[in-house]
C-alpha cells in the first residue's frame, strides 16, 4: 500500500514538473530589462558597451562572474521571487547550522550514555 502511494506521488510530481516546463514564458517580461552593470570602483551604472566609467574614469572590464553577481543582487532587490529566494537561502543556512548542532549533540549522547551502558552490560 505504501509503495503504491509513493508511485502515485512520484507520477504526480513528474506531471507537475512537465506542466510547468510546457507553459509559454514568452509573455513574461524580462526581469533584467532595466539592469545596467555598475562600475566596480564607484558603483555608477554603465551602459553595456562602455569601456570606461564616465564618473571615475577607471577602465571597465567586468568579468562574467562579477556581472552575474550584480545581476543576482539586482534581482534580489527588485524581484519578489529573488527576495523569496534570499529568505529561503537564509532559512536553509539556519537549518543546516541547527542540523550540525544536533549532530554534535548526538555524538555527545553516544559518548556519555551509550558507552557507559555498554560497559555496564559487559560486566553483567
Amino acid at each position: 500500500m505504501f509503495f503504491i502511494l509513493l508511485v502515485i506521488l512520484a507520477v504526480a510530481l513528474i506531471a507537475i514538473l512537465f506542466a510547468n516546463l510546457s507553459k509559454d514564458d514568452k509573455n513574461k517580461p524580462d526581469p533584467l530589462i532595466d539592469f545596467h552593470p555598475h562600475c566596480i570602483r564607484c558603483g555608477y551604472p554603465l551602459l553595456h558597451n562602455e569601456t570606461t566609467c564616465p564618473k571615475c574614469g577607471i577602465q571597465v572590464q567586468i568579468s562574467p562572474e562579477e556581472l552575474g553577481k550584480q545581476q543576482r543582487i539586482y534581482l534580489a532587490n527588485n524581484n519578489a521571487w529573488g527576495k523569496a529566494a534570499n529568505s529561503l537561502q537564509s532559512a536553509s543556512d539556519s537549518l543546516n547550522k541547527t542540523g550540525s548542532n544536533m549532530s554534535h549533540i548526538g555524538c555527545m549522547l553516544t559518548i556519555f550514555i551509550t558507552i557507559p551502558i555498554l560497559i555496564i552490560l559487559y560486566f553483567i
